[in-house]
């Protein structure tokens, strides 16, 4: 697909969902569901979109976009290609799942 009709797909995804777009082209990796995340990140289908809200369910929110490379099936070049459209959003005060008060 070219890139004039992603790009549309992905702002059409972001217009009707509940994620914290800005300018109408980037996705929070936090917040997108595996819909968006496959519409909106090159190189990421359903398999690997499924795969990052899995990952995110299991091990808390994304503190960092290199978290990905953690996801089976995503590597630097994903990142590299998608690092300007992506976003993390996290809440005040949010601690990751596996941190505790000791390693802050």
């Amino acid at each position: 697909m070219n890139q004039k009709i992603l790009s549309l797909l992905c702002g059409l995804a972001l217009a009707f969902s509940t994620v914290g777009a800005i300018g109408g082209e980037r996705v929070d990796v936090n917040s997108a569901d595996a819909e968006t995340l496959a519409i909106c990140i090159d190189g990421v289908g359903e398999v690997l979109a499924a795969r990052i809200v899995a990952y995110r369910e299991q091990n808390g929110l994304f503190t960092e976009i290199e978290e990905l490379m953690n996801i089976k099936g995503i590597g630097v070049k994903i990142i590299e290609l998608n690092r300007e459209y992506l976003i993390i959003t996290l809440p005040d005060g949010y601690q990751k799942k596996y941190e505790t008060e000791a390693d802050n």
